[in-house]
Parts: C-alpha cells; sequence; structure tokens
C-alpha cells in the first residue's frame, strides 16, 4: 500500500501550477512596463516558501516515507517516525507563512484597486487578522512541545507537549478559511460599481472567484484533520491526505494571488 503516488501527483501538478502562474504574472508586469509593488513580491515570498516546503516533502516522502505503512519504510520504527514529525514541523511552518503571504498580495492588490475608504478599512481589518492567524499559528507551531525537539524526539526526557495536534490543525484551518472566504468575498459589490464592461466585470470576477477553489481545497484539509491521530504509530500513512490537500491548497493559492495580474497578457 502506497499513497506515494498520489502525494507526488498533487506536489508536482499543483507547484508546476504555481509556477506557471507566477512566471506569467512577472511577464505581464515586465510587458506593462510597470516595476514591482508589495503584492507582486508577496506572491513571490508565498511562492518560494511553498516552494522549499515541497523539496522538503519531496525530499521526506522518498527518504522517510510519507504516504507508506511503517513496514513498508525500509527504516527502523523510530527513526522513520522522528524523520518525518521533523519534516513534518517544518513543512507547517512553510504552510502558514506561504498561505499568508498569499492572503497578503491579495490585500494588497485590493488596496491599489480601490481608493475608497470602506473597502480600506475592510482591507486593513483582514490584513490584521491574518497577521494575527500567523503569528498564533507560528507560535503554536514552535513551541508544541518543550524542548522543541521533543516535537519530533520522543526520547527527550521532561518534555511537555501541550498542543493537541488535530485540534491544532483543525481550528487553524478553520479560520484560515473563514479569512479566505472574506478576502475573496470582499470585492465583489465593489467590482460591480466599477465602470467596466460587463465581459471584464465577469472575467474579474471569475478570476478573484477562483479563490474558491482554494477554499474547497481548505474544507478537505479540515476533513482529515478530524480523522489525524498524531500519536500513532502510522503517523506517516494517516497525514498523508493532510499533505496532499493542504499541498492543493496553497499552491492554488499562489495562482490566485497572481490570477488578477495576468489580464495584459491577452490584450496586448
Amino acid at each position: 500500500q502506497s499513497r506515494q503516488p498520489e502525494l507526488f501527483a498533487a506536489l508536482s501538478l499543483t507547484w508546476g501550477t504555481a509556477t506557471i502562474a507566477l512566471v506569467l504574472r512577472l511577464v505581464a508586469r515586465r510587458i506593462t512596463r510597470i516595476s514591482l509593488s508589495w503584492d507582486d513580491y508577496l506572491a513571490i515570498a508565498a511562492y518560494v516558501t511553498k516552494s522549499w516546503g515541497w523539496s522538503l516533502t519531496h525530499n521526506a516522502g522518498a527518504q522517510v516515507g510519507f504516504g507508506l505503512l511503517l513496514k513498508d519504510t525500509g527504516l527502523p520504527p523510530e527513526q522513520a517516525l522522528r524523520d518525518a514529525r521533523r519534516d513534518l514541523y517544518i513543512d507547517e511552518l512553510c504552510y502558514a507563512f506561504s498561505l499568508a503571504c498569499s492572503k497578503f498580495a491579495i490585500l494588497a492588490l485590493y488596496w491599489r484597486m480601490f481608493s475608497t475608504s470602506a473597502i480600506r478599512i475592510s482591507i486593513i481589518v483582514l490584513a490584521v487578522c491574518s497577521l494575527i492567524w500567523l503569528m498564533i499559528r507560528t507560535f503554536l507551531t514552535v513551541f508544541q512541545c518543550v524542548p522543541v525537539k521533543a516535537f519530533w524526539d520522543k526520547t527527550v526526557p521532561d518534555a511537555v507537549c501541550i498542543v493537541n495536534e488535530a485540534y491544532f490543525f483543525l481550528g487553524t484551518v478553520i479560520v484560515h478559511l473563514l479569512l479566505d472566504l472574506t478576502i475573496m468575498a470582499l470585492p465583489v459589490v465593489q467590482i460591480w460599481k466599477i465602470k467596466l464592461t460587463a465581459s471584464r466585470k465577469i472575467g474579474v470576477m471569475i478570476l478573484f472567484l477562483f479563490g474558491i477553489i482554494v477554499c474547497s481545497a481548505s474544507s478537505v484539509v479540515i476533513i482529515f484533520s478530524f480523522q489525524y491521530h498524531a500519536e500513532e504509530l502510522e503517523m506517516s500513512w494517516n497525514v498523508a491526505w493532510i499533505f496532499i490537500w493542504a499541498t492543493i491548497e496553497v499552491n492554488l493559492a499562489v495562482v490566485s494571488a497572481c490570477l488578477p495580474m495576468l489580464r495584459p497578457l491577452f490584450t496586448e
């Protein structure tokens, strides 16, 4: 039994899509001869962070058996679990930072597009909420166990692990999903008020509402978080579906942040 084909397919296909979207975004900027702005740099940061996490996960899948039953990893059980949990720890940090950068990139784009004070207040509120989400999630990830090393090395004496991983996944992903839904819905009314042709309005709406796909992936992550039990010996096997859908989610978040900027490619 192996979930590695699904894991590597999700990693490769969605990472490739995110790569193409980011490259096209930069090409569109060059076509319009407009210098890069904050939303561009944030989109790049989201991509680079997740690319590092992607390479780490690929390495983990190949070497420590993500998506495999413990007996199939070819490693001593203690080593396989330790290495898998260490890589999971790092990837959790990459996941949160990349998602937050994608949120900030979209909000920075909104800030440039909409000059009305009413929507800018909402943008600031959502940016602050996203920053708080990132800070809390990062803090809880880093200090799930004290000392930190005890998260992946269960032989550390006198360690204290106060965070329930399943509830942690569930709670932070639900908040993240609610933020995404609000961010995606924010420009709907405003876009309809802008003086654009009907076809352009529909086109812009389609680009923004691509984020719904990201939200759908978040929902699937929530479902699998219910089923995750960190202390089970088959952690590498059980966490695979969370990895698969979280990877789809974070890479498509980069795509969602890039899509609204691609219009010059089709008009020039």
